[in-house]
């Protein structure tokens, strides 16, 4: 989907992708992708009793900086469409039944979301109640 989805990439263009530890992506990404036209980084997690004591970063291929390689942002997207969205919870009762309604409703809430739903973090003072 996300090769149908976007553009072709470029060695001058490269398209990044970041992911977890699972070799399914490298595997995906060879084949749809040429290995000169992506960078592709890894974060690796050190847990110790379910804590994540130390992180380091890998470039699997490509040239990109270490700082590039995190998760943390699709992370929270991901917690904000479950929260959103009763199909995508884990251990649910409510569950999509037709093969195109996750897809809808993805569209659907990403709407209301991004157009919609006022976000607290980026609405601006006008200093109401105060004496000026």
């Amino acid at each position: 989907k996300t090769k149908k989805r976007s553009k072709k990439p470029a060695k001058e263009k490269k398209a990044t992708f970041i992911r977890d530890c699972n070799d399914q992506y490298i595997k995906a990404l060879i084949g749809n992708f040429e290995e000169e036209t992506i960078n592709h980084g890894q974060p690796v997690k050190e847990r110790k009793g379910g804590r994540v004591v130390h992180k380091t970063r890998r470039i699997i291929f490509g040239n990109m900086g270490y700082g590039d390689i995190e998760t943390v942002y699709i992370g929270r997207y991901n917690n904000t469409l479950r929260h959103g969205i009763s199909g995508l919870v884990r251990k649910t009762l409510c569950f999509l039944k037709c093969k195109n309604m996750p897809d809808d409703h993805l569209d659907v809430y990403r709407c209301y979301n991004n157009l919609i739903r006022i976000n607290s973090e980026l609405t601006i003072d006008k200093g109401w109640g105060k004496e000026y």
